[in-house]
């Protein structure tokens, strides 16, 4: 009490002594500054931090701290989500002018007109250019703020915790000799702290009656049941929401994305093609209203176990920018919010929240090659798997009446499920409308009771130019490759008796010789596996098991009639996969896909007209609103929360540690995008991170003199170039826009073959050798394949003939299009859909 008095005014209270000795300190360091070396002044700098933030003359420690953190400490170490400076967790600290000799200037950068950061920066971010940007490290070459971007790149990409990131730190600073570094985890993230407390915004609700209370602050009382909330994060009664703003201030204060983001905004769309998300009628429709540079975004939730002893589960709110191209959009996901606990969250306060930081976002002004630019901000798409939709709709689930969110279905009680079969008279239910989805969660208000399925209003609804049917779409990671796909699997190989039986012993091995003789690409991230395993298949592997391996295997062993009914699955969902779907395309695999769906109950019963089977009937028009089906699909957001839950290192504060990192890699992204670096610790930290696909097209490996030419070789060298050569350089592998091609004789990969590939001209071709001739022309030796079109699935060919690599054809790297799967037991080969999904 007494420590308190002194500081209000007419007190004579003398200060106390470790006080008076921080003061003292501080104006030793003043005296210093303008004649002690650089040295010198960061250990004096360190001494300050020290001393400012133990406040009672002692240090936090980084067993204390680190406990804290884990638990409640992801808000700035205090226990009431108050940070160092006490300031309460979603108040910016005071902002200074950036050092402009330290940051770099950036053609294609963020601007702090219209909401951008740009210029004001937070007191932590002055405070590090201040103290280690120009700063060297002793005996080296490397300022301090470089060594800190390695450190904290290599922590980052290693995974570790904040003990092992201290010991790191203790490490550096005893290889210089030197406390040049910060000293401990803490110090180190006090670098970050005000950037997390703008980014980070907590919400607290009543354990009780689960209404929203609002952000952390003293004496909180639920205002539906008066329960009294704590705020300290120990009771699992909150969720936290991540400043969209801010990430994409971030994002596009890199000179690379800005510039990539440009051409894609100025660059002419196809009028009858669809080639992205962007070309679908509901982007288009929004784009029509707004301005060239609006921006859009594709958003998902769903939940991911952490541990598996606990009920609790990870929701985190994930958003992908559509404009972005696709590597960079894939390779950038934000994270817009994250809720933690047993069960599922309340979707409409998580959702509420949401679309209040959407609507906060405003406008968005970034540079890019002298030109300015303003962007706002909407969302286009919920990308949502069947049980998720329900929830962000505030709708009946798929085992419910009227369960589909596309069409007014009723659905039939049948066998102690609701099913979706086909009318007698083939007539299709009518489609749902935005406009009567509003209606419906208007008139289920009033009434109290679900209104076609309709529960209620849904947040959704408050998002501006956002279509509550076909904007939420179906997605066909989960309704076809790990729906549709496995269940017939699951009734051929279980169905005992029926025509369609192929689960006995001797024809299931049958089915897996042929399964495991293929040799995909190496594009695939996995290779096949035994249909003994199917449990544990992941959905890449049904979407290889349906597009290239199940016709090829079960030909011959599933009867003709039930063969043919595959195939228009087949053929319909690839051409809905193509990286550019062409209207007719839309149009063929709507009326296969629509035949699939009324066949499958003729064949197998109404049984089996499930939910999944029936969102077929809409998988097409979602190509026309959304584009191809890669473009809105949940694979990537599946692979985001396995990369979220890298994050977490204990068991304890399991949200709070996922944001501490998170924000320690946005603080990262944008000192490599504003700080000026050395080429030395570019490469560093590039080597570091996970690598980019070069796009780039070059040569692999090293080669050798090529001289003996064949008879055929000379024809057709001289066919290509007028004149055959007396040498060449033979390589062996080339990597083609990214994708890496082999040759025939290149005997190192045992269970893959990148061989053969489908070319402009429409035919298909072996490579045999990679040549090199003159100043550097590349040329690709190959032998044709002679091979017709299967006439129920597009993009399966029949071998016709036997390879002859006597017949050689010379192609440059630019008439390659795609690899393509070679399944030798079936003397057939199948083209992957598109090259920019793998997982």
């Amino acid at each position: 009490e007494k420590r308190k008095q002194y500081h209000e005014p007419g007190n004579d209270y003398n200060v106390p002594r470790t006080t008076a000795l921080f003061r003292r300190k501080r104006r030793d360091a003043a005296a210093l500054e303008e004649s002690d070396s650089a040295t010198q002044v960061v250990q004096q700098h360190e001494e300050l931090d020290m001393s400012q933030e133990s406040g009672e003359g002692g240090l936090r420690s980084d067993s204390s701290g680190t406990a804290l953190d884990e638990t409640l400490g992801d808000t700035g170490g205090a226990t009431n989500a108050r940070d160092e400076d006490g300031n309460t967790g979603d108040q910016p600290h005071d902002s200074h002018e950036s050092d402009s000799g330290s940051v770099r200037g950036s053609e294609c950068s963020s601007d702090d007109d219209g909401g951008s950061v740009g210029d004001e920066c937070d007191k932590d971010w002055q405070n590090f250019l201040a103290k280690y940007a120009s700063v060297i490290l002793p005996n080296g070459v490397l300022t301090v703020a470089e060594a800190i971007v390695g450190i904290v790149t290599y922590g980052a990409m290693s995974d570790l915790n904040w003990s092992q990131m201290e010991g790191l730190l203790k490490l550096a600073n005893f290889l210089v000799g030197k406390n040049a570094l910060p000293e401990t985890a803490y110090l180190l993230r006090k670098t970050w702290s005000t950037l997390k407390s703008r980014m980070i915004h907590h919400h607290l609700f009543c354990t009780v009656c689960t209404t929203y209370v609002g952000k952390p602050q003293e004496d909180l009382k639920c205002p539906n049941c008066g329960e009294s909330i704590r705020n300290d994060f120990t009771q699992g009664n909150f969720f936290s929401t991540v400043d969209i703003k801010e990430q994409m201030v971030i994002l596009l204060s890199d000179k690379t994305t800005a510039k990539s983001l440009f051409s894609a905004l100025k660059k002419e769309r196809p009028e009858s093609t669809m080639t992205d998300i962007v070309d679908g009628a509901l982007y288009q429709k929004g784009a029509a209203a707004g301005s060239w540079s609006d921006l859009t975004l594709t958003m998902n939730t769903d939940g991911a176990r952490v541990f598996n002893s606990s009920k609790s589960s990870l929701w985190p709110l994930q958003c992908v920018v559509n404009e972005l191209p696709i590597a960079l959009r894939w390779s950038n996901v934000l994270l817009c919010g994250l809720w933690f606990g047993p069960g599922h969250p309340d979707m409409g306060m998580y959702l509420e929240q949401f679309v209040q930081e959407v609507g906060q976002v405003g406008v968005i002004t970034w540079n890019c090659e002298g030109q300015t630019v303003h962007s706002r901000v909407r969302v286009v798409c919920c990308c949502v798997d069947a049980p998720a939709r329900a929830a962000v709709l505030n709708a009946k689930q798929y085992n419910g009446y009227f369960g589909c969110s596309f069409c007014l279905q009723e659905g039939t009680y049948l066998n102690g499920s609701v099913k979706y079969p086909i009318a007698k008279n083939l007539v299709m239910p009518p489609e749902r409308t935005s406009e009567g989805v509003k209606q419906d969660m208007v008139a289920a208000l009033q009434e109290g009771t679900p209104c076609h399925g309709v529960k209620g209003p849904t947040p959704l609804m408050n998002l501006p130019e956002f279509d509550l049917v076909w904007g939420v779409n179906p997605d066909y990671m989960h309704c076809v490759l790990e729906g549709v796909v496995k269940q017939l699997c699951e009734l051929w190989i279980t169905s005992t008796g029926s025509e369609f039986y192929v689960g006995a012993p001797s024809t299931l091995a049958k089915i897996d010789r042929r399964l495991l003789q293929i040799k995909p690409p190496q594009w695939f991230t996995r290779l096949p596996r035994s249909l003994l395993d199917r449990q544990y298949w992941k959905a890449s592997e049904w979407r290889g098991w349906l597009l290239h391996y199940a016709v090829p295997c079960l030909t011959g062993i599933l009867p003709q009639r039930y063969l043919d009914h595959l195939c228009l699955l087949v053929n319909s969902v690839y051409l809905l996969l193509k990286d550019t779907v062409a209207n007719r395309d839309i149009a063929t695999a709507s009326d296969q896909l629509t035949e699939f769906v009324v066949v499958m109950q003729s064949l197998y019963g109404a049984q089996a007209m499930t939910f999944n089977v029936h969102q077929l009937l809409h998988l097409a028009k979602s190509v026309h609103q959304l584009g191809p089906l890669w473009s809105h699909s949940t694979f990537i957001f599946e692979s985001g929360n396995g990369q979220l839950l890298k994050l977490v290192s204990g068991s304890n504060g399991v949200p709070l540690q996922i944001l501490e990192r998170f924000v320690m890699q946005q603080h990262l992204k944008k000192i490599m995008s504003t700080v000026e670096l050395t080429q030395e610790t570019v490469t560093f930290c590039t080597a570091m991170a996970p690598p980019q696909r070069d796009m780039s097209t070059h040569i692999l490996g090293s080669g050798r003199l090529y001289t003996a030419f064949s008879e055929s070789e000379q024809v057709a060298l001289g066919d290509k170039l007028g004149h055959i050569p007396t040498t060449a350089v033979e390589y062996q592998r080339i990597s083609i826009r990214g994708h890496q091609y082999h040759s025939a004789s290149y005997k190192r990969p045992k269970k893959t073959n990148n061989s053969v590939f489908a070319a402009s001209d429409g035919h298909h071709y072996v490579l045999e050798k990679i040549w090199e001739v003159g100043s550097g022309q590349q040329l690709l030796c190959c032998s044709p394949l002679s091979c017709h079109r299967d006439p129920r699935v597009d993009h399966l060919f029949r071998l016709s003939a036997a390879r002859r690599p006597s017949r050689i054809k010379l192609l440059e790297s630019s008439q390659v299009t795609r690899l393509c799967v070679s399944m030798a037991h079936a003397r057939c080969l199948s083209s992957i859909p598109n090259m920019f999904e793998r997982d």
